[in-house]
C-alpha cells in the first residue's frame, strides 16, 4: 500500500514538472512595431504677415503647400481657404502628413486669389523637414516674391515624430488628412436649376489617395460612355464639340468660383 501512496506521489509530482515546463516554454509574442528613418508631421499652417500686394492696396491670399516638387504630379498638395482684401491672412489650417523622408521641401507658395482671371502668384516661402524639426516648433518664414525681393513672412506650426506601424512600410509620403472642402453660393445656379430658393450650393471636396485607389496609367481609366448621343457630341472632334467643352468649362469655374460668401472647413 505505501509504494502504491509512493507511485500516486511520485505521478503527481512528475505531472506538475511537465505542465511546470510546458508553461515555461511558452513565451508571449510581442508584435515588433516597425520603426523607420522617416518622420510624421502635423503641419499647422497659421497664417502670414505683410504678404506681397496682389491688387492695387490689398490681396486675396491663400497658401498652396507642396511635399515636395510642385512639378511632380505625383506630389502630395495642400489648399487653404482665401481671406479676403487683407495682408495679414489668418488660415490656421492643419496638415497631417507620413513617412516623410529627411531633407524633404516643404514649399508654401502664396497666391492671389482672382475671380475671373488665373491666380498670381505672391511669392513663396520653404522649410525643409527631417529630425531637426522633432516635437513641437514655430516656424516664421520669410516670402520670397518672384522677383527675389523678400517681403512678409509666414508662421507655420510643426509636430514631429518617428513615422511607426503600417505608415513605415510605406514607399513613399502620404496624409492622414484632414479633407478640406469649400462650399460655394450661386444665385444664378439656383435659377438655373429652377429651385424654390435663388440660392444654390455646390461643394468642392478635395480628396487624397486618388492614385492609390483608381492607379496612374490611363488605360485602367473608365472611358465614357461612347452610346451615348450627348457624351458624343460633347467629346467629338470638331468645332461643335470644343464650343461645348468650353461652355462647360465656363459654366463649372462659374459655379465653383471663390468669392467672400464661400465657406471653408475640413472633414476628419
Amino acid at each position: 500500500m505505501f509504494e502504491s501512496i509512493t507511485e500516486k506521489i511520485s505521478s503527481l509530482v512528475h505531472h506538475h514538472r511537465e505542465k511546470h515546463s510546458e508553461a515555461a516554454s511558452i513565451v508571449p509574442v510581442v508584435e515588433e512595431v516597425p520603426v523607420s528613418k522617416n518622420w510624421d508631421f502635423e503641419i499647422t499652417f497659421v497664417g502670414a504677415k505683410n504678404v506681397p500686394v496682389g491688387d492695387i492696396i490689398a490681396s486675396d491670399p491663400f497658401l498652396v503647400a507642396y511635399l515636395g516638387p510642385s512639378d511632380d504630379q505625383n506630389t502630395l498638395s495642400y489648399i487653404t481657404g482665401v481671406h479676403w482684401n487683407t495682408l495679414n491672412p489668418e488660415w490656421n489650417a492643419k496638415w497631417n502628413v507620413q513617412n516623410v523622408s529627411d531633407g524633404t521641401v516643404l514649399e508654401m507658395n502664396v497666391m492671389d486669389k482672382d475671380k475671373m482671371k488665373e491666380d498670381t502668384h505672391l511669392g513663396k516661402a520653404t522649410l525643409i523637414l527631417g529630425p531637426q524639426l522633432e516635437g513641437f516648433q514655430e516656424h516664421t518664414i520669410e516670402i520670397i516674391k518672384p522677383d527675389g525681393r523678400t517681403r512678409g513672412n509666414i508662421t507655420v506650426h510643426t509636430t514631429g515624430k518617428r513615422t511607426t506601424g503600417k505608415a513605415a512600410a510605406l514607399d513613399k509620403p502620404t496624409t492622414t488628412g484632414p479633407a478640406r472642402y469649400s462650399r460655394h453660393t450661386s444665385y444664378a445656379a439656383g435659377i438655373l436649376t429652377h429651385e424654390n430658393k435663388f440660392e444654390f450650393y455646390a461643394y468642392r471636396i478635395r480628396l487624397y489617395h486618388i492614385l492609390e485607389v483608381f492607379g496612374s496609367d490611363p488605360a485602367g481609366y473608365q472611358h465614357w460612355n461612347l452610346d451615348y448621343d450627348a457624351a458624343k457630341r460633347i467629346f467629338a472632334d470638331n468645332l461643335e464639340g470644343a464650343n461645348i467643352r468650353n461652355a462647360l468649362h465656363s459654366q463649372h469655374s462659374y459655379l465653383y468660383r471663390h468669392d467672400r460668401k464661400t465657406e471653408y472647413g475640413a472633414l476628419t
